[in-house]
């Protein structure tokens, strides 16, 4: 799936993607919108691609640039909506919690 090589890509990649934090801001906050927007057409395997992707992103832009510690309140936006937004900002979260909970040695 292009979101799982994408997401190896980034932390294989993340002190070159991440010299300027705008860009890694703007990508999380695209695929946030593209799962707000599209998520009834997605797989849910698609779904939670996407949101581990999301979760990594945060995770490694975390101590970078403070947008990324405001995924709790983007989220909260998912969970105020339908059943269907309130399940993507579940799996976002979960996501977020297994990324926070995994070191990664390099």
């Amino acid at each position: 799936f292009a979101s799982s090589s994408l997401c190896e890509s980034i932390t294989a990649n993340w002190n070159t993607f991440s010299q300027e934090s705008q860009s890694s801001v703007d990508l999380r906050n695209y695929l946030l919108g593209y799962l707000w927007n599209k998520y009834s057409s997605l797989e849910l395997i698609v779904t939670k691609s996407i949101a581990k992707l999301i979760a990594r992103v945060t995770k490694l832009g975390w101590d970078i640039d403070e947008r990324h510690q405001q995924l709790s309140k983007q989220l909260d936006k998912f969970f105020e909506s339908s059943v269907g937004h309130q399940t993507v900002g579940f799996l976002i979260a979960n996501s977020l919690i297994e990324e926070v909970n995994t070191r990664y040695i390099s």
